[in-house]
């Protein structure tokens, strides 16, 4: 008996080049938006951890004003060699705050009343880490009511009496901003510790190199550095979006100068 042969086509095994072409693409999308959701994910990580980090900075700060013989907080660190004027004892970027006397090296390099200039965290001299997350040194601001070594400072005092500092407790302002408007967070800042966020205007990074200047257009972030009293702590606007001020992503933490004296207080290094 004769057997029927089917005219049936055998059906091919695996993939059509369309069929790999589509998968491909899937794979890449897939891929794509994996590495995007990656990459937020390590910079809210980092953000995260910076402000942990400013938190221990801030209980840094208390205990070596409460362990000093006269109650005071350190000098910033200067950021250039310009900034030094006791060049024997004193090197921009170490870690180490740098001092002429009674006052900050920082004071004295910029000598003009309501002027009194940022500089590093003094990192060494706190015992902490050289950096924040992302490499960058933490920028610092210190009333000069509060860094003179020779007395402690008082709940009410007169400040030492070596011109331009002849000012009743300098302290800086911290705004914050809604829209167009400015608003007052605090007054009354003794200290100021700030992160430069992710994009590291304005730092300098731990190979001790200055990173790119804040741009022209994040006029928040370029008032953190203007030397003046005023600062700026507000919501992150990330780089690309569009904002009328600019990006801006600094990360902020300051002491009021009645929380430095209640702490002081609280410590038994200050009459009630």
């Amino acid at each position: 008996m004769l057997k029927k042969h089917s005219n049936a086509k055998h059906s091919q095994d695996g993939f059509t080049l369309i069929e790999l072409a589509v998968v491909l693409v899937i794979v890449g999308i897939l891929a794509g938006s994996f590495i995007t959701t990656l990459g937020s994910r390590i910079d809210v990580t980092r953000r995260a951890e910076t402000i942990d980090e400013m938190d221990v900075i801030k209980q840094a700060l208390y205990g070596y004003a409460m362990s000093n013989n006269f109650v005071h907080l350190p000098c910033p660190d200067c950021r250039n060699a310009a900034c030094i004027k006791d060049v024997i004892n004193n090197f921009a970027n170490d870690g180490i705050e740098d001092r002429f006397g009674l006052v900050c090296d920082v004071d004295v390099a910029n000598a003009i009343a309501g002027e009194l200039p940022i500089g590093n965290l003094p990192w060494q001299t706190l015992g902490l880490g050289a950096s924040d997350s992302w490499a960058n040194r933490y920028s610092y601001w210190v009333s000069n009511s509060v860094t003179v070594n020779t007395r402690s400072f008082m709940l009410s005092q007169p400040p030492p009496p070596v011109p331009p500092w002849n000012t009743v407790w300098n302290t800086a302002q911290i705004n914050t901003r809604v829209g167009a408007v400015l608003n007052a967070l605090s007054t009354n800042a003794a200290v100021v510790i700030m992160s430069h966020g992710k994009n590291g205007y304005g730092a300098n990074n731990i190979q001790n190199v200055a990173n790119s200047a804040v741009p022209v257009a994040n006029l928040d972030e370029a008032e953190n550095m203007d030397d003046d009293l005023t600062f700026i702590s507000r919501a992150q606007t990330d780089a690309g979006v569009a904002a009328a001020v600019g990006e801006f992503d600094d990360i902020l933490v300051w002491i009021s100068e009645y929380e430095l004296k209640a702490k002081m207080v609280e410590a038994g290094r200050l009459p009630p």
